[in-house]
């Protein structure tokens, strides 16, 4: 750019940061998990019907006349101010290059503190430059978490963003780049990095954001890869004010064949009042010893707090803590934000989120909820008793292939419902060709084939399911107490991701000659077809025949049904079948 460019540039952002003349929106990042808002994303737009309304456009001419620390700062003072303008609600997520943070690291410092005390900040460091990692920036970036800001590392997995700046950072989310969440769909290979990735991240305590979330079928997809927070158009798009996210409130939890929720760890201990005098509940806690914590609520039964004999003690000891405080009330010393959980929560779920509370956020305790009412508290300890003993069942009874449940885990799930009287259905999958396939392959290819089907229907079908299980061999089983039409499109997608990636588990000529020349059970040779995915889905209700032989041969009958129509083929009692490609349905 030549002089007289460059000034007029120059020019154009000075009036830009003079005139105000840009935009805030707010992007919700959702956790899908606990059903609500972690914080919102500050973005910025700039002139409206101008090239530079385009954010990345902005700041690159900024930059390119040495405006762009300022103008960075600028944006983010913006965004603070008007988060503040709408009441913004949880945290707000402000990107700052490594350029802007540190071109000044004690006005940097002084400002960020300044708006922490207004909204609680995550710093999104920016993949655009590459992060220094010098003594003196080291310390900086420990000031910052001293002053309980968070720092969040975007878009990793491209540009700077990598696993040494991971290492170095020791960010507390980890936003993962929306490369991830386009490419699961068409890649095998995806999930797997992304299993990789929030398993690192858990053992550094990162909670993984997936962003570009943008259809319910990557919700779903992302969601059974255990990262349940989300941003995305999905989620909702940009906004300048705060919307209700109504769409979400709808769709279902992920559920599992997990057998037991929080409910199961309810222990009802009354709950005390923010008015009752500290000296009171002293005198509670020296007449009950076992009275270690307790939750407070107020007038509508809602947790608004808690409270735990230490920090009673620790109040009203010293020389002066009883005069002191012989006029404090619970309310002026409880802990307002205490580890709250749902009791329709799975074990698993409550694992997770104790997991992640801070250390000195944890007391071993932690108060149950029914829709944000007080039930009673759960501890840790008998949390983790269980959660160790379903481990080891579900060890002991997992397939070796799969590692998923087998038959005994299966049939309690089945005499459960059944002790319930909930209505379920139950989907019974099973390969057809298969054996001539393992036999004409190896069984290495063989065994790739059964992971390949167990993979889907992990993929498609966990958000779903009540149960999803390998009983030997090919068979899976799959049991449903959602109505048919929630599960039949995912049942539908698992047969066509079969009939398109099995394929690659044959030779090129194979698949061009549709299908193999192998033996059969009396040793002839023969023409087989590519294998195919057959499913057969049994209905039953309170008004059947309830017993597991009955189950059993309802679901092998449709079944056996569904194996007599060539393709990858569903057949859904009373005789309707459905095969791998969509909108084709055959009564």
């Amino acid at each position: 750019m030549d002089r007289q460019g460059q000034g007029s540039s120059q020019q154009v952002i000075t009036q830009i940061i003079n005139n105000c003349d840009i935009s805030t929106v707010f992007q919700p990042i959702w956790n899908h998990l606990h059903h609500q808002i972690i914080g919102y994303e500050a973005l910025t737009r700039g002139p409206q019907d101008s090239v530079l309304q385009d954010p990345l456009k902005l700041l690159e001419a900024a930059y390119q006349v040495n405006l762009g620390i300022e103008l960075e700062w600028f944006l983010a003072e913006q965004a603070v101010k008007r988060a503040q303008e709408i009441k913004l609600s949880g945290k707000l997520f402000l990107n700052l290059s490594p350029n802007a943070l540190l071109s000044d690291l004690t006005k940097s410092l002084h400002t960020l503190q300044q708006w922490q005390q207004m909204i609680p900040l995550v710093i999104e460091v920016t993949e655009s430059f590459k992060l220094k990692f010098s003594s003196e920036y080291k310390r900086f970036y420990a000031q910052l978490r001293e002053q309980n800001i968070q720092l969040a590392l975007d878009d990793f997995g491209s540009g700077y963003a990598c696993i040494k700046s991971l290492l170095l950072l020791l960010p507390d989310y980890l936003k993962l780049d929306g490369f991830f969440a386009d490419s699961m769909l068409e890649n095998l290979h995806t999930s797997t990095a992304i299993e990789q990735i929030v398993s690192f991240a858990d053992q550094l305590k990162a909670t993984v954001i997936a962003e570009k979330i943008e259809t319910q079928e990557q919700l779903e997809l992302i969601t059974n890869l255990n990262i349940f927070s989300l941003q995305g158009y999905f989620i909702q798009k940009p906004a300048a004010t705060i919307m209700p996210l109504e769409h979400l409130e709808k769709l279902h939890i992920p559920t599992s064949d997990e057998p037991y929720t929080a409910a199961s760890l309810l222990h009802k201990i009354a709950a005390i009042h923010p008015d009752l005098s500290s000296h009171q509940l002293l005198e509670q806690m020296r007449k009950e010893p076992q009275m270690d914590f307790l939750a407070v609520i107020d007038n509508n039964n809602r947790v608004i707090g808690s409270i735990n004999r230490e920090q009673l003690l620790e109040c009203l000891s010293g020389p002066f803590g009883h005069s002191l405080h012989q006029h404090t009330c619970v309310g002026d010393i409880m802990n307002s934000h205490p580890v709250t959980v749902e009791k329709n929560w799975l074990l698993s779920d409550v694992g997770y989120k104790l997991s992640h509370v801070q250390r000195d956020g944890l007391d071993g305790v932690f108060i149950i909820t029914h829709h944000g009412e007080y039930q009673g508290l759960g501890y840790a300890l008998e949390l983790l008793r269980r959660l160790s003993d379903y481990k080891l069942q579900l060890a002991r009874y997992a397939n070796p292939l799969t590692l998923m449940p087998g038959n005994v885990p299966l049939h309690r799930t089945l005499q459960n419902l059944l002790l319930q009287g909930e209505p379920f259905s139950v989907a019974y999958f099973d390969l057809n060709h298969f054996k001539p396939f393992n036999d004409y392959c190896g069984y290495e290819r063989g065994d790739q084939m059964i992971q390949l089907v167990a993979q889907l229907l992990r993929q498609y079908l966990r958000l779903h399911a009540r149960f999803l299980g390998h009983v030997g061999g090919d068979d899976f089983i799959v049991i449903f107490t959602k109505p048919r039409e929630e599960w039949e499109l995912a049942i539908r997608q698992v047969l066509q991701a079969f009939a398109n990636r099995s394929t690659t588990l044959y030779r090129q000529e194979d698949v061009q000659n549709g299908g193999i020349i192998s033996r059969d059970r009396n040793g002839e040779e023969k023409f087989f077809p590519l294998t195919q995915l057959a499913c057969g889905v049994a209905y039953w209700d309170s008004q059947l025949e309830a017993s597991l032989e009955k189950i059993s041969e309802m679901a092998s009958l449709a079944k056996k049904q569904a194996k007599l129509s060539p393709g990858n083929i569903c057949h859904l009692t009373p005789n309707q079948i459905v095969n791998e490609h969509f909108g084709d349905i055959k009564r």
